[in-house]
């Protein structure tokens, strides 16, 4: 648990979205918490977000929650399995110790060079491996 030893007392507030929020119990849950469940429409709630927090420990496949922020340019903390599905560089930051997170969670809130630094390793993630050049390259190989 990342929330109550490190990021409660400095009153964070975090939205959960998505399916997720079916098999919670919100009373188990501290006040900062609020569950939106499934939303359509995600526009106004990223556009409201100041970070995209992913604490994935499980899960196969491409993380395509994780790459849908990461196009909206949010700066994103994550776990190494929030990013499955990608090739990482030696020198991309994840969390996988719930110290760290809790950290870099703080740092992307409050230190913009931090959450610069998270916007700009997504952004250069989803061109080396998801932009149309790159996928106009890899169907031109095949």
């Amino acid at each position: 648990m990342v929330y109550e030893p490190f990021l409660k007392a400095k009153g964070i507030t975090v939205l959960v979205v998505g399916s997720i929020c079916d098999g919670l119990q919100v009373d188990d849950f501290d006040e900062n918490f609020y569950f939106a469940g499934h939303a359509g429409n995600l526009d106004s709630l990223y556009n409201l977000a100041k970070v995209a927090i992913l604490p994935i420990i499980e899960g196969a496949g491409l993380g395509i929650k994780t790459l849908d922020a990461i196009s909206r340019e949010i700066p994103c903390v994550g776990t190494s399995l929030a990013f499955r599905g990608t090739r990482l560089c030696p020198s991309f930051a994840f969390f996988d110790d719930p110290h760290e997170f809790a950290t870099a969670t703080l740092e992307s809130l409050n230190n913009p060079r931090f959450a610069q630094m998270l916007r700009t390793q997504g952004s250069a993630l989803l061109d080396s491996q998801f932009s149309l050049k790159h996928y106009d390259e890899a169907m031109s190989s095949a």
